[in-house]
């Protein structure tokens, strides 16, 4: 039976739904069939999914809950997107639990702090059940490379999602604009957002994720930007005006400077060029008369003579200065100083040093837990060091580590463990020496090759140490299942340390390049002397 259309329309009422309020305007003839609050509402704004929000339109279409258009609006009308590191500085977290109470009894209290705003923002993302970008495939996403590549793999989104993610990259592009003012740009912005937008259980395949979708919120907000027509002529010529003024101002700031500095010191002479002034100090540092006093004072030190061998001293950090002749002894404290009762968290000069196979000069305490983590076959054992060991069984071990004993029947897991934890803990991470910046522009492997040239001898001797380790395991791979990326995988956090856990995320995926590219050239080289003594044997056999 085919159904027609309806007929006899009347309007009876114009019912809306708010989500504190419940249905608005519903005749009463209805009320006993429809719950005053509907069974999906949620007292609370944060944590919760979509579909139990009251929702809204956007300028730009996108539908969102109405609690995100507040907080949008609340932070433009503040001046929000002009202030400096917005969405980088947290707010107060009283005021930021006060707030939060408000929005929950559906009220958005006056004189908010912005970095309070901005900060409910990324949480209200943070906290919602599923991220934003969970229902794209992660292995798509991390192949992604491009900027069109990006842009593919966003179509896939559900609706609700893909509202959600366009409303947020708007958000972003807006605060990029004043980027000349606030200091966000599109990098500084998505670091920020990425570790919002997706929710994974494992924090290490979390940290590679977090850095694509970083790259991601990047190019999609660099994307509008583009479209908008957003470019560095669009800023207002007002600002630029005065940011040359500004750079003119510390230009002759530091003219007056050094023409200061010059007057100081001697006489200086002045040339002028086209109207700009260039000081050229001529006179000499030391006069005549201060060179002769300096001459007349010095004195040229001989060889030393007369040289006799009176004992061989070594140091035991447990047991001190070894063979030390009776007559030093008073002068010299059984136990230096620098001695640390403790083989963790402790740099490298309180600590007993030998040399291993490979001319490395390390702390014994490693040398100790290789050999018997090699001992015990751990090169075999599947998952060795990532794979973690008993928290009981680790402290017990620390303990009798400290004491200079290593005992026996130790899991290898915990030995692996404790390995990673030496590194970890170290005062300074081994990698820390390196300047961040030539790091991070490294892109070949012989870009960190000469950049791990620039470590001091401790730590590079620490460093090699550690990628010769990686590299024995690696040769067992077909067994234990840890190749050079697993490795470096759960190396990389334990080789440098970072205030910033943001700016860490992004500098701990670098050393795993790193760390793998090390490795792999370890066994490339490997691989060639082995080849090279083969053919030797055959040609000697021959």
């Amino acid at each position: 039976m085919d159904i027609g259309g309806p007929t006899n329309i009347q309007y009876v009422a114009h019912v809306t739904f708010d989500r504190f309020s419940g249905f608005l305007g519903l005749p009463s003839e209805f009320e006993p069939d429809v719950p005053k609050k509907a069974p999906s509402a949620s007292a609370t704004v944060f944590g919760v999914s979509t579909e139990s929000m009251q929702l809204s339109y956007d300028s730009r279409g996108n539908c969102v809950p109405v609690i995100l258009l507040l907080l949008q609006s609340r932070l433009y009308d503040q001046g929000g997107l002009q202030v400096e590191g917005i969405f980088r500085i947290t707010g107060e977290n009283s005021e930021e639990e006060y707030v939060r109470e408000q929005l929950n009894k559906g009220l958005i209290p006056d004189g908010i702090d912005v970095h309070c705003l901005a900060g409910l923002i990324k949480a209200w993302f943070r906290e919602l059940p599923r991220g934003v970008l969970d229902p794209l495939p992660a292995g798509q996403v991390m192949q992604c490379e491009s900027d069109n590549d990006f842009v593919k793999v966003v179509r896939l989104l559900p609706q609700t999602e893909a509202s959600l993610l366009n409303w947020a990259i708007n958000l972003m592009a807006d605060v990029v604009q004043f980027e000349h003012i606030n200091k966000m740009n599109s990098r500084n912005l998505a670091l920020v957002f990425a570790p919002n937008m997706s929710k994974m259980a494992d924090p290490l395949t979390a940290l590679m994720y977090a850095v694509q979708v970083m790259k991601l919120l990047k190019s999609l907000t660099e994307k509008i930007l583009g479209e908008r027509g957003a470019t560095s002529s669009h800023v207002d010529k007002r600002c630029s005006n005065e940011a040359e003024e500004v750079e003119k101002e510390e230009e002759e700031e530091k003219e007056r400077d050094e023409i200061e500095r010059v007057r100081r010191r001697r006489k200086p002479q002045h040339w002028w060029f086209g109207g700009g002034r260039v000081v050229l100090e001529l006179s000499r540092c030391f006069s005549t008369a201060e060179k002769e006093e300096n001459e007349r004072l010095t004195m040229d030190i001989g060889g030393p003579t007369n040289i006799q061998h009176v004992a061989h001293v070594t140091f035991d950090r447990f047991n001190g200065f070894l063979g030390l002749p009776s007559e030093f002894e008073p002068d010299v404290p059984k136990k230096a100083p620098s001695a640390s009762a403790s083989v963790f968290g402790v740099s490298t000069e309180s600590m007993q040093l030998s040399y291993d196979s490979r001319g490395n000069c390390v702390p014994v305490i490693l040398l100790l837990l290789q050999s018997r983590l090699y001992d015990q076959g751990c090169l075999q054992i599947e998952g060795i060091f990532r794979i973690t060991g008993e928290n009981s069984e680790e402290e017990y071990v620390r303990e009798q580590l400290n004491k200079g004993l290593i005992p026996d029947g130790i899991d290898v897991h915990c030995l692996a463990g404790l390995i990673k934890a030496w590194f970890r803990e170290l005062p300074r991470g081994v990698l820390d020496p390196l300047p961040a910046g030539q790091v991070m522009q490294c892109e070949s492997d012989d870009d960190f090759v000469k950049v791990v040239r620039l470590l001091p001898q401790t730590e590079a001797s620490l460093l090699n140490w550690a990628i010769n380790l990686m590299a024995d395991v690696v040769q067992f791979e077909h067994v234990n299942k840890m190749n050079s990326r697993n490795l470096a995988l759960v190396f990389a956090p334990n080789m440098s340390k970072m205030a910033d856990p943001l700016t860490a995320l992004m500098y701990a995926v670098q050393v795993m390049k790193l760390l793998k590219s090390l490795t792999k050239k370890t066994l490339g080289e490997r691989e060639a002397t082995s080849s090279h003594v083969d053919t030797r044997c055959s040609n000697e056999a021959e």
